[in-house]
């Protein structure tokens, strides 16, 4: 492979590292924000909710939208 396939390999893979970092944190903020809204205020669960989505991902927004609650009003 020529030096310079190396480098802008490196640079791609680091380019798309970066769009799943930015969207992972993207899911936990939502997910913070959403159960928010629907948890009582004061409650830990958001925060609770937020921190699972940054441990296990996808697969943890999965199981949040199957069992939150229905919206405040």
């Amino acid at each position: 492979m020529p030096p310079m396939m190396g480098g802008l390999w490196f640079l791609a893979t680091g380019i798309v590292n970066l769009l799943i970092f930015i969207i992972w944190l993207a899911l936990a903020i939502w997910v913070y924000s959403d159960s928010s809204r629907r948890y009582p205020p004061g409650s830990l669960a958001p925060l609770i909710w937020a921190l699972a989505t940054l441990i296990g991902g996808i697969l943890v927004v999965i199981l949040y939208l199957l069992v939150r609650p229905p919206e405040r009003r």
